[in-house]
């Protein structure tokens, strides 16, 4: 599944900056150690949630502990969001661990869907609990695949919750407040406030005031106008491409591969730049480790098939400009399919 144009808009802020979402068995499953090292948790094979897995990478935690992963039979959870939300087999799964809740530890969730179809205007997506704030929170996928038999799989990075629910939910339903949190999950905390302050000041313009768009109207802008600018940048965004040679195998310009991995490239950019204010001489452990997580950072962005400096070098800071002009085109494009899908135009 690609970005949702709502995960795009808010990319398209950013860009040209950057480059110049149970059951009641009594008995639990076996504690597992995890370390240093990194580990896997998965519920058992006779479980309703069998798939869902929990993977902790390597280096995010500094020491052993024990954390027991609770599936449909034996967790249970907090009232789940309803409106809107339609959960995978009914049940939730669950983290228990001693001590404090590392409510920081980066995991990656891996959460089965089955045969669940996924309509335009719906999302496939993972809800966390965290039992200290008494606070659900939407986690939209990175990953979500389907395979041969069309069995479905989503993917989130995320962080330590004590209950996850997945499954899918209808965006014209969900409480706003949840695709909040997916924005400003992905884009820092307030962007999704900001934004809605910007369009509301915009739409409140006198020209916008004159218009009452209908589907014969949004149709015409979308296959005229939209259309044509897309192909505008496209062309522009593939003229580049063929001077790409050096910057890696797969630098497909206009594939979502690229996107989405410059949007991780981008992200990792903030983060460097933000972690950089905290980096001194190396006299503590903490000073190791600030600058180990520095350094995996920098690794990162180097292991991508297109190498996305080379990119900003090769095309300069213009590049950028019009693929954000290109995507925004594209989303566009969806919104005016979405509305005229979904009824809300006539």
């Amino acid at each position: 599944m690609g970005l949702t144009y709502r995960s795009r808009l808010a990319l398209l802020l950013l860009f040209p900056q950057l480059w110049s979402c149970g059951g009641g068995g009594d008995s639990s499953p076996p504690d597992s150690s995890v370390g240093p090292e990194g580990g896997e948790l998965a519920v058992d094979p006779n479980d309703p949630a069998y798939g869902f897995k929990v993977v902790i990478p390597a280096g995010a935690l500094t020491e052993r502990r024990s954390i027991v992963i609770d599936g449909f039979q034996t967790a249970y959870s907090p009232t789940l969001p309803s409106t809107g939300f339609h959960r995978y087999a009914g049940g939730v799964v669950g983290l228990r661990t001693g001590g404090p809740t590392p409510y920081d530890l980066a995991m990656t969730v891996h959460a089965p869907l089955g045969s669940m179809a996924i309509a335009a205007g719906e999302l496939a997506c993972l809800f966390g609990y965290v039992a200290a704030a008494d606070k659900w929170q939407l986690l939209a996928p990175d990953l979500f695949t389907r395979d041969a038999a069309g069995s479905a799989r989503m993917s989130v990075a995320t962080t330590y919750h004590d209950y996850f629910a997945w499954g899918k939910i209808v965006m014209s339903e969900v409480p706003e407040v949840y695709l909040r949190q997916v924005v400003d999950a992905k884009f820092g905390a307030g962007i999704s406030a900001a934004a809605t302050a910007e369009l509301a000041r915009i739409a409140a313009r006198s020209e916008f005031g004159q218009l009452s768009p209908n589907r014969t109207s949004l149709l015409a802008f979308r296959n005229g106008f939209l259309e044509l600018f897309k192909r505008g940048q496209a062309a522009y965004l593939l003229d580049a491409q063929t001077k790409l040679g050096a910057c890696g195998t797969q630098c497909d310009v206009l594939s979502d591969q690229f996107l989405n991995d410059a949007m991780t490239y981008a992200g990792n950019l903030i983060r460097i730049k933000w972690w950089t204010f905290f980096v001194g001489d190396i006299e503590s452990i903490v000073d190791v480790l600030m600058w180990i997580h520095l350094i995996n950072l920098y690794a990162a962005n180097e292991r991508f098939p297109c190498n996305y400096k080379c990119v900003t070098e090769t095309c300069g800071a213009t590049f950028w400009q019009v693929y954000s002009g290109y995507w925004f085109a594209v989303i566009c494009q969806e919104l005016i399919d979405t509305a005229i899908a979904n009824g809300w135009v006539t």
